[in-house]
C-alpha cells in the first residue's frame, strides 16, 4: 500500500500545464409504474400470467404514444424542436414495436433505470449489436448510452420484453432515444426529464483520502477549481473490466447552460487500483469561468454519472 501511495505521490508531482442492469430498488419502482399505468397488479404473478403482462405491456405502450407522462422541471424542455413531444412507444402497423417505461419522476444528472419492451421474437435480436443513442432536444447533445450485444433472452422470457438498462444523462427536457439494431435504425421514443438538482457532489472515505464524486463509481481526490487555473486532480473509478475499456474523457456543464466544455481526455487512461478503486487516472483539468459546475466524466464514450463542484474567483481564498 505504501509503494503505491508514493508511486502516486510521485505523479502529481508533475507540472499540471502539460498537454448494466436494475438494481432490485430500480425493478421495483418500474413495476409500481407500470402497475400505475394498466391500473391492476398483472405484474403480480410472473410465472402465471406472462401472457397477460406483455398483452398489457403492449395496451398501456399503444395508449401512452404522444402523450406526455411525467411532469417537467422548471424550464426543462423550453426550447426543443417543433413537433417533439413525449412518446414513449414506437409503433409499427399501429402496434408497438417497442416501449420503454422511465423510472417515476425521472430526473437528469444522475444514473437512473429503464425498461424497454420489445415485442418481436428473439431471433429478431440474437447475435445483432443494440444501441441506444439519445439526442437532448433543446441543444442537440448526443450521447451513447447503451452498446451491447445480445445473447440471451431476458431471465424467465422468451425474447427481449423486459430488458433493463440504466444510464445518465445530463440535462434535463425532452430526449430521443434512437434504438440502432446492428448500425441500422430500428426505431425511436422521446422521454421527459426533470431538471437535474445543482447542489454541490458530497465527499466520501476511501482508504486514506477523502473523494468528491459518486461512490461506487466515480470521484476524484478534490484539490478546489479557481477559474482559468490549471489543477492535478487523481480520479477513482469503481466496477468491472467491461467497464474500464476505451479512451477517458471530461467535459463540464455550467450552470444555467446546456452546451458542456472539453476538459480533459486521454488514450488509454486507466492505471492500477488504489485507495480502495478498481482503477485510477491522473488528470489535469482547468474550468474557465467561477460559478457552479457539473463534471461528467466518460469512460468508452459512456457517461458514467455526474460530479457538481464550485468554481472560485482567482485570488479568492
Amino acid at each position: 500500500m505504501k509503494e503505491r501511495e508514493e508511486a502516486w505521490a510521485e505523479k502529481m508531482k508533475a507540472s499540471p500545464f502539460g498537454s448494466a442492469r436494475f438494481t432490485g430498488e430500480m425493478r421495483q419502482a418500474v413495476n409500481r409504474k407500470l402497475q400505475e399505468r394498466t391500473g391492476n397488479g398483472l405484474v403480480r404473478s410472473r410465472a402465471r400470467r406472462r401472457g397477460l403482462v406483455l398483452s398489457a405491456l403492449i395496451l398501456a405502450a399503444a395508449c401512452m404514444a404522444g402523450i406526455g407522462l411525467l411532469p417537467l422541471g422548471d424550464g426543462a424542455g423550453r426550447q426543443a424542436p417543433a413537433g417533439w413531444e413525449e412518446q414513449h412507444a414506437y409503433p409499427e402497423e399501429g402496434k408497438p414495436l417497442f416501449s420503454v417505461y422511465p423510472e417515476p419522476e425521472a430526473k437528469a444528472g444522475i444514473t437512473q433505470g429503464y425498461l424497454f419492451s420489445f415485442t418481436a421474437p428473439f431471433h429478431t435480436f440474437a447475435g445483432k449489436s443494440l444501441e441506444v443513442l439519445a439526442v437532448h432536444g433543446a441543444s442537440g447533445l448526443q450521447e451513447t448510452v447503451l452498446s451491447e450485444t445480445i445473447r440471451n433472452p431476458d431471465s424467465g422470457y422468451e425474447g427481449l420484453q423486459r430488458h433493463g438498462m440504466q444510464f445518465t444523462l445530463p440535462l434535463g427536457g425532452l430526449w430521443r432515444l434512437d434504438v440502432l439494431l446492428d448500425g441500422v435504425s430500428y426505431g425511436h421514443v422521446t422521454i421527459a426529464l426533470r431538471e437535474p438538482d445543482w447542489e454541490a457532489s458530497p465527499e466520501f472515505r476511501s482508504g486514506t483520502y477523502f473523494m468528491r464524486g459518486v461512490e461506487g463509481k466515480a470521484a476524484f481526490i478534490d484539490a478546489g477549481f479557481t477559474a482559468g487555473m490549471p489543477q492535478k486532480y487523481m480520479w477513482h473509478f469503481w466496477g468491472n473490466e467491461e467497464e474500464f475499456k476505451g479512451g477517458f474523457e471530461v467535459k463540464a456543464l455550467k450552470e444555467g447552460k446546456v452546451q458542456p466544455v472539453e476538459v480533459y481526455s486521454a488514450r488509454p487512461f486507466l492505471s492500477g487500483s488504489l485507495n480502495g478503486a478498481n482503477r485510477t487516472a491522473v488528470t489535469t483539468m482547468s474550468l474557465p469561468e467561477p460559478g457552479r459546475w457539473r463534471l461528467l466524466p466518460y469512460v468508452g464514450g459512456r457517461l458514467l454519472d455526474t460530479i457538481v463542484v464550485d468554481v472560485k474567483r482567482p485570488g479568492k481564498e
